[in-house]
């Protein structure tokens, strides 16, 4: 059925790929106009529409810099109820600065952290409004009109960019051939025993040009942390039952299913925007299962939102934070990162 459906959506795939072509072209030809953001600026992205980790990155960047640099966090915001130019504060919530951009703020309440949808103008307001020296973007990829000083591209190891097709039959939202303007191509999302044979299979797949660097990183799951609820143990191999509003959730789903027993699992669409009676729903059909220890889990960035649902305070949920590790060359990576960024000394 699938498919089918796919074959069905083909035309329209080729007609949004031209479109695409044609849009990257004109900014080439600088028909379109683009230009250097007001600061140095480090730009993650993707040729998928989500799920390649973003996020997990875009902290462990800022984690880094923030130890030799003045960095600021630049997104659009997706998914939040206002518009335009607006910096992060202590009564910014999910709905208004938007789901991911609240996960890094709450971990990092001391770097300035700003949301508009024109990156141009946004990076020309945190330079006005904040010490910052460097700027990262956290999905700028295809926002054309800034030229980044760093264009890192993340490529999902389960869903890589050569195994799909454009939108709307596939994910791509962007042609293939355009990972040529990533300064680092970073495979995430990879098994922790990666080997040199699948590596080098992986880099053939990616072709990088002269100047372009590969890494590979893999998910760290951390201790899960409580919301929700009378304070409660969760402990491997308990009865749990999980949800997510993530682009895609089966690691999620699997990570949960190997620590636990996993007696349900509902997905929600990337974004979700959580109901008090969606999560009592959740809760309700829990009861069927015997175990007095049942809890609810869910991601971290779907807990910055049930955060705001004060009602949920009797249901014990949890999320599980992520972490990122290299499996290789962390330092040259870091010292890539580093040198693109020579203005951005204190």
């Amino acid at each position: 059925m699938l498919r089918f459906l796919r074959l069905l959506l083909w035309p329209l795939s080729f007609l949004y790929a031209f479109a695409i072509f044609v849009r990257n072209r004109l900014f080439d030809w600088k028909v379109l106009p683009s230009e250097k953001g007001a600061l140095p600026t480090i730009v993650l992205g993707n040729l998928s529409a989500g799920g390649t980790g973003k996020t997990p990155h875009t902290e462990y960047i800022i984690n880094h810099l923030r130890k030799k640099y003045r960095p600021a966090l630049l997104s659009r915001g997706y998914g939040r109820k206002t518009h335009g130019f607006i910096l992060a504060d202590q009564l910014s919530t999910a709905s208004s600065i938007g789901d991911e951009p609240m996960q890094i703020h709450q971990k990092f309440l001391e770097i300035p952290l700003a949301v508009c949808e024109d990156r141009i103008a946004g990076v020309k307001h945190l330079k006005e409004k904040s010490q910052a020296a460097v700027v990262v973007l956290d999905d700028a990829f295809q926002h054309r009109r800034l030229i980044g000083d760093l264009n890192i591209l993340l490529v999902d190891y389960n869903r890589p960019f050569w195994t799909d097709f454009p939108l709307p039959a596939g994910n791509l939202r962007d042609n293939v051939f355009e990972k040529r303007r990533a300064n680092i191509l970073l495979v995430t999302k990879c098994p922790e025993n990666l080997d040199r044979v699948e590596k080098s299979r992986l880099i053939e797949k990616l072709s990088p040009h002269s100047e372009q660097a590969v890494f590979f990183t893999t998910y760290i799951y951390s201790e899960p942390v409580q919301i929700h609820g009378k304070k409660t143990e969760n402990k491997a191999g308990q009865q749990v039952a999980g949800f997510s509003g993530i682009a895609h959730s089966e690691p999620f789903k699997q990570y949960l299913a190997d620590q636990y027993e996993l007696v349900s699992f509902r997905s929600f669409t990337d974004h979700h925007i959580f109901s008090h009676p969606e999560v009592n729903d959740l809760w309700n059909e829990c009861g069927r299962f015997a175990s007095p220890e049942m809890l609810l889990i869910t991601t971290e960035k779907d807990a910055t939102k049930l955060n705001e649902i004060q009602s949920l305070k009797d249901i014990p949920i949890f999320y599980i934070p992520i972490e990122i590790r290299f499996l290789a060359d962390e330092e040259k990576f870091l010292l890539l990162l580093e040198q693109k960024v020579p203005k951005a000394t204190n």
